[in-house]
């Protein structure tokens, strides 16, 4: 019994912890709904900030708009603004298929169908992105595997 107690103890206390990080990462950055959570890796939690919107395009060949994000470290640090990303999907190819906008102006083709980790924020702001502006969800849903 003595040996029982500590160990649920702290299973209790780890279970809370976990709750407590993922409620705020839901709720958006500092409690501002305008900060949609897109992922957190390495201590590092991903904001599409939603006022940074903008629909580039959208005449049945192609989809196109541009976002920021924040980062927000565990201990408190935010990087309020990333530079503008620019994503679009070509009607044309396969729902998995997306592009974004490299430094170099030249686009770059992402296949969502991948599973690993570096992804995820792609998946996660294409299709929140797609949903905020066009008011409907993306006819596709990512695989995501944790």
């Amino acid at each position: 019994m003595k040996k029982l107690l500590p160990s649920t103890i702290f299973t209790i206390l780890f279970s809370l912890i976990i709750n407590c990080f993922t409620n705020v990462s839901a709720i958006g950055l500092d409690g501002n709904p305008r900060f949609t959570y897109l992922d957190m890796h390495q201590g590092i939690r991903t904001y599409l900030d939603k006022s940074s919107l903008v629909l580039l395009q959208n005449d049945g060949k192609a989809v196109v708009f541009a976002y920021t994000t924040t980062n927000a470290k565990m201990d408190g640090t935010i990087t309020r603004y990333s530079k503008p990303i620019t994503m679009k999907h070509n009607w044309s190819d396969p729902l998995n298929i997306v592009y974004y906008k490299n430094d170099n102006g030249l686009w770059t083709r992402q296949d969502m169908d991948i599973t690993a980790h570096y992804m995820w924020t792609t998946k996660a702001a294409f299709c929140s992105g797609y949903e905020l502006l066009l008011g409907k969800k993306y006819p596709y849903t990512p695989k995501y595997t944790r």
